[in-house]
């Protein structure tokens, strides 16, 4: 099997970022910048999972494709680290890692705009 990437050289650079070092090295950190106040073992996790869908093909291959240029991969890989989270637990925290390009949609509005629900207003009343 060939090796998972993280990210593509800089420019003028030859050195690939891998994938499990990306992931532990970001873990690693996320703990150290959360204990002091009792984050530490879920900011590791959020850490560890938040760029697990870079490992599908189709990232990779765009990486690959796209590193020359150094443009976007373009393809989501956020997504499979949420849903990892939120399935061992982490529950609300999971959404760090959805936000964690580019920020979380507004899913209050999203929901009550399409989903006919009412919700209270903030002078009151319903809208």
């Amino acid at each position: 099997m060939s090796s998972l990437w993280a990210h593509s050289p800089a420019p003028g650079r030859t050195q690939w970022h891998s994938l499990a070092e990306h992931l532990r090295s970001t873990a690693e950190l996320a703990r150290r910048f959360t204990v002091s106040f009792g984050g530490g073992d879920v900011a590791y996790w959020l850490g560890a999972l938040h760029d697990v869908g870079k490992a599908s093909c189709a990232w990779q291959d765009k990486l690959a494709a796209v590193a020359p240029t150094g443009g976007p991969v373009g393809i989501d890989h956020k997504s499979l680290g949420t849903r990892a989270a939120y399935d061992r637990g982490l529950g609300g925290f999971a959404g760090a890692i959805f936000g964690h390009h580019g920020g979380l949609i507004d899913t209050p509005k999203a929901c009550f705009r399409s989903c006919g629900c009412r919700r209270r207003s903030r002078r009151g009343g319903d809208r």
